[in-house]
């Protein structure tokens, strides 16, 4: 089950979860979990609530110019 906002799972103590993060998202490129681990990860679900935030950054394509002066 992909999600692309905010969402709540309900689950139980030390079950294993795959979170996924795209490395990119239209002009976006992916730089960490909160937790910093990689876009893709297993984590372990805890006795208490956790929240997990993916960071993206927008990217910006640049033309280079080589000139041979």
């Amino acid at each position: 089950m992909f999600q692309t906002t905010a969402f709540t799972m309900h689950t139980i103590v030390n079950a294993q979860r795959l979170i996924v993060a795209p490395l990119t998202q239209s002009a976006f490129t992916f730089i960490s979990w909160s937790d910093r681990d990689a876009s893709s990860h297993t984590i372990t679900v805890g006795p208490t609530n956790r929240t997990l935030v993916a960071e993206y950054r927008a990217f910006v394509r640049m033309p280079v110019i080589m000139r041979d002066d």
